[in-house]
């Protein structure tokens, strides 16, 4: 259901404006507060099957990602269409590229690798399990934003623009793979990968900001709370390890948690992903200034 409150992002302060979008994903109808209580219901079921049986990364991503997403999909199918390409697109192209960065200059391991569900690295590099682990992660991201917070009826002819982008980086980094690996080598490589990823996306928010800004940022705080849990399943479940160089890193419960993650991924993953989703794929897309 398309979010309900409008244009609120040229009204009243941010924080208002947050909380009336939220206020609209968990009020505008009984229906929606049902479906989305639904969608919840299944990623912390997901999770505490994947402790109880101590499931593998892939398994962990079809059950906590795939399986409320499908939900979504069932209720509305129309939503397939403009969330499972996109995803796929972002989850191959673009994550490969930055992830080739992070996983070459050791940001995060695997340490249950024996387990894969495809046990093959692309490149040599990027493990075939961590794609599968990305497609997922935005498509669950995206058929969220689109079934409580927008619509989106078809893709928008940019999504040629963002493979381009995807083509062109994927084939310099297996270009310069070939030339001189080391080049590709960085001390800090999650932050190298962060920055990558984000710096482009919040330039141009913040040249020209988007009359969507307060919908990614209301999604983005309910995923981040999501992302809290799948960070300690992920970590207590040896679905990942950091054991690289970061800006800072905590130590919770014997397990390393660097600044990076907490940044990166659990508080600008989604808002900034959605942005990325938003400007390629929606048609009515619009900077807040022209």
């Amino acid at each position: 259901m398309q979010n309900a409150s409008g244009d609120l992002g040229s009204r009243g302060t941010p924080i208002s404006s947050v909380s009336k979008e939220l206020y609209s994903l968990l009020c505008a109808s009984s229906a929606q507060r049902s479906e989305f209580l639904v969608w919840l219901g299944l990623f912390l079921m997901a999770s505490i099957v994947i402790v109880i049986f101590n499931l593998t990364i892939a398994s962990a991503a079809f059950l906590t990602f795939g399986a409320p997403t499908l939900y979504l999909s069932i209720r509305r199918p129309s939503i397939l269409m403009v969330t499972l390409l996109p995803a796929m697109l972002f989850g191959t192209l673009w994550f490969f590229s930055a992830g080739f960065v992070a996983e070459l200059g050791g940001a995060w391991i695997w340490p249950r690798e024996e387990a894969f569900l495809i046990p093959y690295y692309i490149a040599g590099v990027v493990p075939a399990d961590g794609i599968l682990w990305a497609v997922l992660w935005a498509w669950h991201m995206f058929s969220f934003f689109v079934f409580f917070f927008t619509c989106i009826p078809a893709l928008n002819k940019r999504i040629v623009y963002a493979v381009g982008i995807g083509i062109a980086a994927t084939l310099s980094i297996l270009l310069i793979q070939k030339v001189n690996v080391q080049l590709l080598h960085f001390e800090y490589a999650y932050l190298v990968f962060g920055l990558l990823l984000s710096v482009p996306a919040i330039a141009a928010l913040s040249i020209k900001g988007s009359k969507n800004i307060y919908k990614y940022i209301a999604a983005g705080l309910v995923l981040s709370l999501l992302y809290v849990i799948c960070e300690v399943v992920g970590l207590t479940q040896g679905h990942w390890l950091f054991t690289g160089q970061y800006v800072y890193a905590f130590t919770v419960h014997f397990f390393l948690l660097p600044l990076e993650e907490i940044v990166f991924w659990i508080m600008l993953g989604a808002p900034l992903g959605l942005f990325y989703y938003d400007y390629f794929c929606n048609p009515s897309f619009e900077f807040k200034s022209k």
